[in-house]
């Protein structure tokens, strides 16, 4: 398992890293995005991050401008109040979708990790992608499928309770919430519910998962840039219709689109590189283990002799970290006796087998392109995966 020959990296690779790691972040199989955890439905994380509450909070502003010209005269308390439980059900709204996809995940046996609401929408992450293009489009099908559901029923209750009256005016409105959240959702394109859809059939009819993510991601960008450019002339006092700043909030979620479609062509690029690799192939074989209690001076001489690095275990046997020359080097002489290799070590973020997938590989190693994980082959860590030799295999690519 030594480590594969690679070419010096150039400005083309740094660019062209930055772009494979930020694919990966925006990877329905990356690891789930740090946030606030406020429930667990049927065993299921839900948690929101901070971007969220930015939306959430431009949201409600729009709505309570709207609202409190005709609430005010009625009670000063009316207009935030309904805004409030307003913003709150289209929170609701956003979680029921996600959830729905989540549960056809699990029905079809695919792990999942968490549910997010963040920036313009939420997402659901899970261990690994669909199988075929059956579950794929089942998957993604689930989540408009509800929020249409929910319209027809707020829209139902909304007329029962009278379109006229403040109540039902609400649910006609949150309605037309839901309605717009599972139609926009069906549009065709990555990272849409509709842009799974084109993926899942196009991967049918040519037997291409990578190539269906591609074809997905390019309408997605498409229908980015049209949103964007759609909001900006709806918002000009001189464009086709009525200026209305309003309009600017298509033009954000257009480029939301667009820099997600755009990350989803990456990772389909990434898929075709990496397909038939293993973790083994481009791992480097350590030339030690070391207990991490071990004291720096009892490890230099093999870190000198090598001048690779090592890995560390803990008390149990497990790959904690990595040991190497400038983890050495960062110790002074004097403090070799008193200081130990778990202090100086570098942490590792996982540890996978030597014959997992590549591409499936990629999401533990995040947005830092010093990553490093320990691989291990029939139980034993043997090696180790570092982004950087990673990156610079697709940059040679």
């Amino acid at each position: 398992m030594s480590p594969p020959a690679l070419p010096r990296r150039g400005p083309r690779g740094t660019r062209c890293s930055i772009d494979v790691v930020a694919a990966v972040e925006h990877s329905r199989t990356a690891p789930p995005p740090r946030g606030w955890r406020i429930a667990r439905v049927f065993g299921v994380p839900v948690q929101v991050r901070g971007s969220a509450l930015v939306t959430l909070t431009a949201l409600w502003l729009l709505l309570h401008a709207q609202l409190a010209p005709g609430l005010t005269w009625r009670s000063w308390w009316l207009a935030p109040t309904v805004t409030t439980l307003t913003c709150a059900a289209f929170l609701v709204s956003v979680i029921a979708h996600e959830l729905a996809h989540a549960l056809v995940a699990r029905a079809l046996r695919l792990p999942v990790t968490s549910v997010s609401v963040l920036h313009l929408g939420g997402m659901t992450q899970l261990g690994r992608e669909p199988d075929d293009p059956r579950d794929e489009a089942l998957v993604a099908v689930a989540g408009p499928l509800v929020n249409l559901l929910l319209a027809g029923g707020l829209l139902l209750a909304g007329t029962a309770v009278g379109t006229t009256t403040l109540a039902g005016g609400t649910l006609i409105f949150l309605a037309y919430v839901n309605g717009t959240l599972g139609v926009f959702n069906l549009l065709p394109g990555h990272p849409l519910d509709g842009g799974a859809l084109v993926r899942s059939a196009a991967w049918a009819l040519t037997g291409d998962a990578s190539g269906a993510l591609r074809l997905s991601g390019l309408l997605g960008q498409a229908l980015g840039a049209a949103m964007v450019l759609a909001g900006v002339l709806g918002a000009l006092p001189g464009g086709p219709v009525p200026g209305d700043p309003a309009w600017l909030w298509v033009s954000a979620v257009g480029a939301f689109v667009a820099v997600a479609a755009r990350m989803g062509v990456l990772h389909a690029g990434m898929r075709l590189e990496l397909a038939g690799l293993r973790a083994r192939d481009l791992s480097r074989a350590v030339p030690f283990h070391v207990p991490g209690r071990a004291m720096v001076g009892t490890v230099v001489a093999a870190v000198t002799s090598s001048q690779q690095p090592g890995l560390v275990l803990d008390g149990y046997g497990d790959v904690v970290g990595t040991f190497g020359p400038d983890e050495a080097a960062s110790v002074p002489h004097g403090s070799w006796a008193h200081v130990t290799v778990a202090e100086t070590m570098r942490p590792v973020v996982g540890v996978v087998d030597a014959d997992a997938e590549l591409v499936t590989v990629l999401p533990h190693f995040r947005r830092t392109r010093d990553s490093i994980l320990a691989v291990r082959h029939e139980g034993r860590p043997v090696a180790i995966l570092v982004a950087s030799d990673v990156l610079a295999h697709l940059d040679a690519a």
